[in-house]
């Protein structure tokens, strides 16, 4: 079961977790490793209160998960499930964005 997040969520929220392990959770998977290693600003006006942003999780190995709903899993957060797609590869494993407009 998913927590009960806030109606929305915020850069500050996330910008300290930059460099820290998520835990992701496709359906019908075993769970991955996921390094949450960018949290930035879009740069556009807020709406409703929150800032734009983007969130960019890094997940080791050479399998892409297709876009769509995924459970990602921190300490500090709990459960949160998140629309992620596929961006690219890196040197680590694959990208996945996460953008909150």
């Amino acid at each position: 079961m998913v927590d009960a997040a806030p109606a929305l969520l915020h850069l500050a929220q996330f910008a300290p977790l930059v460099g820290t392990a998520f835990s992701l959770q496709p359906a019908d998977a075993t769970a991955l490793p996921a390094t949450l290693v960018e949290a930035t600003a879009a740069g556009t006006p807020a709406f409703r209160g929150r800032e734009p942003f983007s969130l960019m999780f890094e997940c080791p190995g050479s399998d892409v998960l297709p876009q769509g709903m995924q459970l990602l899993h921190h300490p500090a957060l709990g459960v949160l499930e998140l629309f992620l797609v596929p961006v690219g590869r890196s040197p680590a494993g694959v990208r996945y964005q996460a953008v909150f407009n």
